[in-house]
């Protein structure tokens, strides 16, 4: 009997007490290093945004699934890039490139370059703070990685990225992310059956 209730202890301190492995980053796909996930409604695009792009505004645009772009949403801005500063490029570059896809199938990509793509997760809402995961990628591998924090309530980031485009990527993550919060709350749905 004490053979059996030792064994039932062990059992229970293994599944509720010991800490469980975690994931990094979940990216759609069985691993991290497999093959970045793809859209197939986008022709195959794949789902990294450019980190030369500095978005500055939401964007309407043609996308089947706006909320699975990288960035949450469809951005306007401008291109960061050596030598192509400040440019604003096309509509059709902002939908096949900066927004989505490798920088690597740019023209304007300097040859050197710390990185190739950036993915971001929110890995934790608790309401008054968000937490982002954030990989950039180089030759489809991550180069990077980390977490990045926002307070809700103080409208503050506690964790902030030290490169200003990869930060202002996050800001839009979050924005994106807190806009489809609000639109799915009890209180917007009881205001769209009374309205």
């Amino acid at each position: 009997m004490r053979t059996e209730i030792s064994l039932l202890q062990h059992r229970l301190a293994r599944r509720f007490l010991l800490p469980r492995p975690r994931t990094l980053v979940t990216c759609g796909c069985a691993e991290y290093n497999g093959a970045a996930q793809t859209l197939p409604l986008l022709g195959g695009v794949k789902t990294v945004a450019c980190p030369f792009f500095m978005p500055l505004q939401r964007m309407d645009g043609s996308w089947p699934h706006p909320p699975r772009l990288p960035l949450g949403a469809g951005w306007q801005g401008h291109c960061t890039a050596p030598g192509h500063e400040g440019v604003v490029p096309s509509a059709t570059q902002l939908q096949a490139g900066c927004n989505l896809g490798y920088a690597s199938d740019c023209s304007w990509l300097p040859a050197e370059r710390v990185w190739d793509a950036v993915r971001f997760s929110v890995i934790r809402d608790c309401g008054h703070r968000v937490v982002l995961c954030y990989v950039c990628e180089i030759g489809h591998r991550p180069g990077e990685h980390g977490q990045l924090e926002y307070n809700v309530l103080d409208d503050h980031w506690l964790r902030v990225h030290p490169d200003s485009r990869i930060q202002t990527m996050a800001e839009c993550v979050v924005q994106t992310h807190l806009q489809k919060k609000s639109r799915s709350t009890p209180a917007h749905a009881a205001d769209l059956a009374h309205g």
